[in-house]
């Protein structure tokens, strides 16, 4: 955001991870963070890519907004991609691992300024339930 701003100027810094064009040109990519002064959830990046907002900046490079579907696709089976694991994770199939998380609302439609905010009630990994908000679904899993 400003910090770019400052040191690259406007123009260069709205062209940040232009992942609309990425995905324009059938560049393969995924999404996340690995950097530890950014405090993103993977609800925070799904909702940075959707609407290019940033922490202190405001939205930056709006021309390169995705849309939600292809935003969660890319935290998804982009990333299971990266690490050579899309034949066992990033989507839902016969023969995949189980991982997922069930949503407090469904992000597909929600407003987009309630993504980030979005209480994770359940989550699987292989299969297996390792998450629960208490109260949440005791009659599902029986």
């Amino acid at each position: 955001g400003p910090v770019l701003e400052k040191y690259w100027g406007k123009e260069r810094a709205h062209r940040v991870v232009p992942m609309r064009s990425f995905l324009d040109h059938n560049v393969r990519v995924s999404v996340g963070t690995d950097s530890p002064v950014v405090p993103y959830s993977p609800l925070g990046v799904i909702y940075h890519f959707v609407t290019r907002d940033t922490l202190s900046g405001g939205v930056f490079g709006e021309s390169q907004r995705i849309p939600r579907e292809e935003a969660l696709r890319l935290i998804t089976i982009g990333n299971a991609y990266l690490t050579f694991e899309e034949d066992i994770k990033g989507s839902l199939e016969p023969g995949k691992l189980a991982d997922l998380v069930v949503l407090s609302a469904d992000i597909m439609t929600c407003p987009e300024e309630e993504i980030p905010g979005l209480t994770v009630l359940m989550t699987m990994v292989d299969g297996k339930l390792v998450f629960q908000q208490p109260g949440f679904g005791s009659d599902l899993l029986r």
